[in-house]
């Protein structure tokens, strides 16, 4: 047993062990990120807190390759949008009343531009068309209301709502509302997801189709398809997809998540792929879908310090298709680029790669991804320290391209082992550690 463990250990020195991490750390503090705001243009604003509630605030004018600090509007900044000229706006929150903040100088100076008497203010939304949005707020008289402006913030026309009282519940600033090219306006509540006519003002409740009541993030894919999570209260949550815009829809049945998972936020790139903020009981972090929310994969390599994994925060897409992911632990940039399924990176890597194991060390799953140069033969087995293969996970002829695994060792005690990932003539080792 011994002889074959010391093989083991020659394989693994023996042939090169690639590892894709997909994200890198940026420059900016090592601190709690609130806000995450990337603008068509790629006018970008982020916002962190310290351990005594401190906020400190950041402005880049390209995608966020490079930052420089910002005045501070006010106070707990909850919400933050930068429309197409780069005006930023905040609405700020000192515990008694809410006032929304204007920079027209991307961050040097602020303003208050409405005083609305308002005790809550859970959403801004910029429209394509350049009106700026507010959700549905109340004052103290317990009124309802849905407000816009269109002359960027000076005056605000607000529509009365007999619906129940929604309050968002959402970690991107920007993914309580939705727009279509018509102006058409759809609006995340606690209640459901709800319509606006942008002429008439009127409200409407849009779940039809919808059995979980309480949606959390959405995004709008380029097609025009948009998805909802939806259910956060309850033990499993579910995705919805609509494509007349909030009219109907319909529950996905998504692969390659984590048990009971739960999805914080979703974001589309300019080309439809899809990244989400995931929580679940065995594995959180990063995913991505390059089919609409059918199948998912995790990206989250490299979202660590120390050998502890980060937790995720927000998401944010550039004009360039980079991912930005604020966390516990400061701002995080891709180091990919992936438009498509058809990116021949994607589909035809250079090399036969495995990616480290993440997480690692874990309990009961971890992931790996494998780049395969061609189409082959594949096989991933379970290796304990007495060379013993304890579980074959996979033996299949698979194609070129990107390929992720979740590997369950919930049978396993904790320990060290070895996952093989053999390719043709080809072999890698990936050292791991079930901690339980």
């Amino acid at each position: 047993m011994r002889i074959y463990l010391i093989t083991i250990i020659i394989l693994q020195l023996s042939f090169p062990v690639f590892s894709q991490v997909f994200w890198e750390k940026t420059d900016l503090p090592g601190l709690q990120t609130s806000n995450l705001i990337v603008n068509p243009s790629g006018l970008s604003a982020v916002s962190f807190y310290d351990l005594d509630g401190n906020e400190s605030f950041y402005f880049s004018d390209n995608s966020g390759k490079t930052w420089v600090p910002m005045a501070n509007p006010g106070n707990i900044a909850d919400r933050m949008v930068i429309d197409q000229a780069g005006r930023i706006y905040v609405g700020d929150d000192d515990g008694l009343e809410v006032n929304l903040r204007r920079s027209t100088d991307f961050g040097k100076t602020w303003e208050t531009i409405s005083d609305t008497g308002t005790n809550a203010n859970y959403a801004l939304g910029v429209a394509p068309s350049g009106r700026i949005y507010s959700n549905f707020i109340f004052n103290r008289t317990g009124t309802h209301y849905m407000s816009w402006s269109d002359d960027h913030g000076d005056t605000w026309t607000k529509t009365k709502t007999d619906l129940p009282p929604v309050l968002l519940s959402n970690l991107n600033s920007q993914s309580g509302f939705l727009f279509d090219e018509s102006g058409k306006v759809l609006y995340l509540g606690m209640d459901g997801v709800i319509g606006l006519d942008p002429e008439t003002g009127k409200t409407e409740i849009k779940s039809t189709g919808m059995e979980a009541k309480s949606p959390i993030t959405s995004c709008r894919l380029p097609d025009g398809t948009v998805l909802v999570f939806a259910n956060f209260f309850s033990t499993v949550g579910h995705i919805y997809r609509s494509e007349n815009f909030g009219e109907s829809w319909s529950p996905l049945s998504p692969s390659g998540l984590p048990q009971f998972t739960a999805f914080y936020q979703l974001i589309s790139t300019k080309t439809g792929v899809l990244y989400g903020i995931v929580a679940g009981t065995q594995s959180d972090g990063v995913y991505r879908s390059f089919d609409q929310g059918q199948t998912w994969e995790n990206v989250s390599a490299g979202l660590g310090k120390d050998g502890f994994i980060l937790t995720p925060q927000i998401l944010a897409v550039t004009p360039d298709d980079e991912i930005l992911c604020g966390t516990n632990d400061g701002l995080y940039r891709s180091t990919q680029v992936l438009t498509s399924v058809s990116d021949p990176d994607k589909l035809n890597p250079d090399n036969f790669r495995v990616s480290d194991a993440y997480p690692n060390p874990f309990n009961p799953e971890t992931s790996v991804t494998v780049f395969l140069p061609e189409k082959g033969i594949l096989s991933i087995q379970a290796i304990d320290l007495l060379g013993r293969v304890i579980q074959q996970f996979k033996t299949a002829e698979l194609q070129a391209g990107e390929h992720t695994f979740n590997l369950g060792f919930s049978g396993s005690t904790s320990g060290i082992y070895f996952i093989k990932i053999q390719f043709g003539n080809q072999m890698l080792v990936k050292k791991v550690q079930l901690v339980k």
